[in-house]
């Protein structure tokens, strides 16, 4: 959440009433693909301006933005925070590099 979003006065022990500028989306076994599918345009529909949907058994993340077409990214690509998240960069290997 960019701190220009947060009200003067905010109360931070109250619940957001506003979607995040990005949202990750961890997509286990038991979820449905289309009820994945029907979150995501739900947040990117409430505002939300990027949505990383990571794919733990395939070892990707979708980089999902409303009006674009998704963007699936492998071990060997880079998750870039765009202008969301200025400077970010992971390479998303790390993401699922087992401890």
């Amino acid at each position: 959440m960019r701190a220009e979003r947060i009200p003067p006065g905010y109360d931070y022990q109250e619940y957001f009433p506003g979607a995040p500028d990005l949202a990750v989306e961890v997509v286990s076994i038991s979820d449905d693909p289309h009820d994945v599918a029907d979150k995501i345009a739900l947040i990117l529909a409430a505002g939300a301006r990027l949505v990383w949907e990571a794919r733990p058994l395939r070892r990707t993340v979708v980089i999902h933005r409303l009006g674009r077409p998704p963007i699936e990214l492998g071990e060997r690509d880079y998750l870039d925070g765009e202008d969301v998240v200025p400077g970010f960069s992971l390479e998303i290997a790390e993401l699922f590099r087992e401890w």
